[in-house]
């Protein structure tokens, strides 16, 4: 099942922000999102990168996927439809 990790608010994971959404494998999920928090990357004050289960909705929706390549992050386009 395909994952995906986003920038929420601590405390309150069930939201979170399709602007910083990124479409990762079941396998690395935990590796990318613990590298995104360790580094701080674009987090403020009292955020944190989170894992969800991607549906179909957010498959449809979130643009950007990353990858581990060679052991750096990677990203690149997902193919999807962009809704507005």
């Amino acid at each position: 099942m395909k994952k995906f990790v986003a920038k929420s608010v601590l405390g309150k994971e069930y939201l979170y922000s399709p602007k910083y959404a990124f479409v990762v494998s079941a396998k690395s999920a935990k590796r990318i999102r613990d590298t995104l928090n360790a580094n701080h990357v674009a987090l403020e004050k009292g955020e944190i990168w989170h894992i969800y289960d991607c549906d179909w909705y957010d498959d449809q929706c979130i643009c950007y996927k990353i990858n581990i390549v060679k052991g750096k992050l990677r990203v690149s386009r997902n193919n999807a439809k962009v809704l507005n």
